[in-house]
């Protein structure tokens, strides 16, 4: 992205306007419409890039990550001082019972 934008904005740098007037030349129009062109095709290409991304975070990706924090988390609750103060919990829960935990399961 940031490659072609040096390459338009050097391309078109001296159709630009400066402080001493404008220095367009013939051709300007004509890499005007390049730039339209190279705006719309960003823009599609942004649009797909913006959709995968927030693709990753559905419902059922929730699910899967939640999934994965709960497998990595389960063995360390026996770590966890709050688990471990209060009586034996092997689960998480087991320890979000003990704790009085309201949480939604979502």
């Amino acid at each position: 992205f940031l490659e072609d934008y040096k390459k338009i904005k050097h391309k078109i740098s001296h159709c630009m306007k400066n402080g001493n007037g404008s220095k367009c030349t013939n051709d300007c129009p004509n890499k005007c419409k390049c730039v339209e062109k190279w705006v719309e095709k960003k823009r599609e290409e942004w649009y797909i890039v913006k959709k995968r991304f927030n693709g990753q975070y559905t419902k059922e990706n929730d699910d899967a990550i939640s999934s994965n924090l709960n497998s990595f988390l389960e063995p360390l609750v026996t770590q966890i001082a709050a688990a471990t103060d209060k009586a034996e919990h092997e689960t998480l829960e087991k320890l979000e019972k003990s704790l009085g935990c309201n949480c939604p399961d979502s």
